[in-house]
């Protein structure tokens, strides 16, 4: 962005750019492998009454948009904005104002910027879902698929129920 755009107001479209300079202000990188600039996709919008503005977008390199990709959870990162955020259709912080406010990492890997009232995280962090990550890790899948192969758990009308030897 110019010097001018800078403390001008943002729009949606300006969004990507400011989310991109956030995880890397948080040494955070959205793909770590990229041989080249990352760039965000929107894949969802949505104006939530009382809840602001939700954003999903699949992340992947500038020029190399992948439909593999797009819908992989794992490159996906989503934006919030509050309330307190917006004013009607319009967004009320500056550029400046967001590659300045102060950062903070939440124990569940959301990255917040309190004073815009604007978060960020990149799956699987998910306030909402603090255990997200645990959840599908590699290793619990292969545990859950390791019991299954042995016989520990089977579907019944009842609910789960043993049945190995």
């Amino acid at each position: 962005m110019s010097d001018q755009q800078v403390e001008a107001g943002i729009s949606i479209v300006d969004l990507p750019e400011i989310v991109v300079n956030l995880f890397e202000r948080a040494q955070r990188p959205l793909l770590p492998e990229a041989g080249k600039q990352v760039g965000l996709f929107v894949r969802y919008l949505r104006r939530k009454p009382a809840r602001g503005l939700a954003v999903i977008y699949a992340v992947d390199e500038l020029g190399r948009r992948s439909a593999d990709h797009a819908h992989n959870p794992h490159r996906s990162v989503s934006l919030t904005l509050d309330e307190k955020a917006l004013e009607g259709a319009h967004i009320r912080f500056h550029a400046g104002e967001a590659q300045r406010a102060a950062l903070e990492m939440q124990p569940s890997g959301v990255l917040r910027a309190e004073a815009l009232g604007l978060s960020v995280q990149a799956f699987p962090a998910d306030d909402g879902l603090p255990a997200l990550a645990a959840a599908i890790a590699v290793g619990s899948i292969a545990l859950v698929l390791t019991y299954s192969r042995a016989g520990w758990m089977a579907r019944s009308v009842s609910g789960w129920r043993y049945q190995g030897s």
